[in-house]
Formats: C-alpha cells, structure tokens, sequence
C-alpha cells in the first residue's frame, strides 16, 4: 500500500508543481498536458506495480516477512487492496494531489476523506462490520475516493476558470 501511495505522490505531486508553475505563467494547454501526462503514468505505474504483484505475490510475500501462518491474510490483503484496487488508491491520490496544486484543497480533502475515513463507518457500522475483513472495506474506500475525485476532477473545466483573473 505505502508503494501505491509513492507511485501517486510521483505522479500527482511532481506533475501537480508543474501543472502549478505553468497555470502561474498562463500555459494552460501545456498544464493540461502535464496533467493528462500525470493522469497516465499513475494509471501505468499503478498497473505494473499491481500486475507484478499479482503474478509474483508468492515471492514477495515471503519476502516481506508473510510466514505459513500469515500467508493467507497477507495475500487476502495484497489482492484486494494492492491488486484490485492498486489503480484506485493511486489515482484518486494523484487526482488529490493535482486538485490540491490549482487550489482546491478542499475538494481534494473531501475526496480522500469520504473514501477513507466516513464511508467505511457508514456502510460498514453495526453488526456486520465483523463479517466484512478488512481489505474488502479497503478496496471499497479506495474505490469510492477515486470515483469521487474523477468525477469532480473530470467535471470541471479546471483551466479555463484558472485563466480567468
């Protein structure tokens, strides 16, 4: 998961100061260059780092310390959480963090927020909590703050309110 977040802050944060220092100097379609460029590189780093995983997680496992009586929770886990939802956690990260270099901080918190923090408690409270393993709740977090970054990330037209003064 920590490896997902590095690959997020790689693409949304390296390519957020850019897309911020371009907006600054009113290059609006190469900022909307280096976004899109942002955007793809997280989707393709996130998609090798979770296809690795899924094709040497055995390995990988072992090494990290996953022992015969822990193997199955650690391999539950990658799969859900890094596998499945490798693309998710990244992006909604990289979205977050390219929300947060044009000055919507708060749009970009809320996201994380409400898949992180909020929804879990809400579908997850009561009794059934103890039914639902953890990584299954993991994989749906994740999912819900990557909808909802792409979708205000991708409803917006973000440039052209930014290169209006």
């Amino acid at each position: 998961y920590n490896i997902s977040l590095a690959l997020a802050g790689l693409a949304g944060v390296g390519g957020g100061a850019l897309v911020s220092r371009l907006l600054g100097k009113g290059q609006m379609q190469e900022a909307r260059r280096v976004s899109n460029f942002s955007v793809c590189m997280a989707v393709g780093l996130a998609g090798m780092f979770s296809l690795i995983l899924l094709f040497f997680r055995r390995p990988i496992l072992s090494f990290l310390g996953a022992g015969s009586e822990t193997y199955r929770y650690a391999n539950e886990y990658a799969f859900c959480v890094i596998v499945l939802g490798g693309i998710p956690t990244v992006l909604s990260n990289t979205y977050a963090n390219l929300l947060r270099s044009i000055g919507e901080s708060k749009k970009a918190g809320v996201g994380i927020t409400l898949g992180g923090l909020i929804l879990p408690q809400v579908v997850f409270s009561g009794p059934s909590t103890s039914d639902q393993p953890f990584h299954i709740q993991a994989a749906i977090y994740l999912g819900v703050s990557f909808v909802f970054a792409f979708l205000f990330f991708c409803g917006m037209d973000w440039f052209r309110s930014r290169g209006k003064k």
